[in-house]
């Protein structure tokens, strides 16, 4: 439980550096668009066009699917930050998909 402005304050910032982390291993990894078939968050959001990436939201999770087919893209069920070396140096997006 919070009880201070401090503790809340530091309970934000924690949460706005593992945002920005996720959101910068992404970039680092040659990921340009997000896909998602949910909402993205405001922090996300901020991330997002800080370093110059563009979110993508479809309502339908057979467009996310149908997507994910075309480009050879991974539909994955929450986001998750990935390492561009797991790889073999080919870069592409992985997509949220609700199920």
């Amino acid at each position: 439980m919070i009880k201070t402005a401090q503790e809340l304050k530091d309970f934000s910032k924690g949460e706005e550096s593992l945002v920005e982390n996720e959101i910068k291993a992404l970039k680092e990894a040659g990921v340009d668009v997000i896909v998602a078939g949910g909402k993205v968050g405001e922090l996300c959001l901020h991330f997002i066009n800080k370093y110059e990436m563009m979110a993508v939201r479809l309502n339908s999770k057979f467009d996310v699917r149908r997507i994910a087919k075309t480009t050879g893209a991974t539909a994955l069920p929450r986001l998750v930050s990935f390492c561009s070396s797991n790889y073999s140096g080919q870069y592409y997006c992985r997509l949220e998909l609700t199920v």
